[in-house]
């Protein structure tokens, strides 16, 4: 990646400025590094997406540029939502799971808009959306606005960026020794009803029917988790299907769910709708009919 040196140092000044300004709150300090750790992995996983699907070989330098900065720069917005966390929590707040002081996505976009050799709709479009349910990309103005050509690209870069992120994040929940560095993260919440909380009914419908879990139907960190696993749902590409798969990771976060939730028949039931799914879809032939 010494291509995008500049990129990189530019997330790792963002890192360091949140760092040092929510350096006094250990919670703001783990989340902070964590993101830093997520967007390097990231580029790992956009790389090997990259260089496994079709898709991606013989395309410009252009569209090559836009894609590699699409997933490296997708979660720069995070480190001005720590340090708003870290301002409200000062002032006497509770922050709690999934409240929106502001949304990283549209804040990242907003930024990169600013510097001209990243305004382009390819960079900017994917960043705003990669952690909106599709729906929202569809229906943004921005991406509507283009020409044929361009909404296929962005299309597949954005593609691109939510798969490098989801299967990131999965690495991440499910290697012990990161599991153990960042567990508080995940477990930080402001209710014992919320942390030892049942399954919500919802959870099966979404399940049954290979849909990716909306955060407004989480009830308890066992949603969250299913909710995790629901990410499967809304991969794009085969070669990420296939790291599931490969990482077992429907496994490793059902094990993660067992230590603090014990309505196990329905979690073997969850996951088996997850396993179904990874092992029958081909999605080098569904490709263009997601939505």
């Amino acid at each position: 990646m010494k291509k995008y040196q500049k990129e990189i140092e530019l997330l790792r000044q963002y890192y360091r400025q949140t760092y040092e300004h929510v350096k006094n709150h250990s919670w703001c300090e783990v989340f902070c590094r964590e993101k830093m750790q997520h967007s390097l992995q990231v580029i790992g996983a956009g790389n090997h997406i990259m260089k496994h699907e079709a898709v991606f070989q013989n395309r410009s330098p252009e569209f090559t540029r836009c894609a590699v900065l699409a997933y490296l720069l997708h979660d720069i917005g995070r480190f001005p939502e720590i340090m708003e966390i870290y301002d409200y929590e000062k002032a006497g707040n509770v922050y709690q799971k999934h409240q929106k002081l502001l949304d990283h996505g549209e804040r990242g976009a907003e930024l990169l808009s600013k510097i001209p050799e990243y305004n382009d709709p390819r960079i900017i479009i994917p960043i705003r959306h990669h952690g909106h349910m599709i729906e929202r990309f569809y229906a943004d103005a921005d991406y509507q606005a283009l020409d044929e050509t361009l909404r296929r690209e962005t299309e597949e870069i954005i593609f691109l960026a939510r798969d490098a992120d989801k299967i990131a994040n999965f690495y991440l929940m499910t290697s012990p020794r990161a599991w153990k560095k960042y567990h508080d993260l995940l477990f930080r919440s402001p209710n014992e009803s919320h942390l030892h909380g049942s399954i919500s009914p919802v959870v099966e419908k979404y399940f049954s029917n290979f849909q990716v879990l909306d955060h407004k139907d989480i009830s308890s960190l066992a949603d969250d988790f299913f909710g995790f696993i629901s990410w499967i749902f809304d991969l794009n590409y085969q070669t990420s299907l296939e790291f599931t798969k490969r990482h077992n990771i429907v496994d490793g976060l059902v094990a993660a769910v067992r230590t603090f939730n014990h309505e196990y028949e329905l979690q073997e039931k969850l996951a088996n709708y997850a396993k179904m799914y990874i092992k029958s879809v081909n999605l080098n032939h569904q490709r263009g009919t997601k939505a």
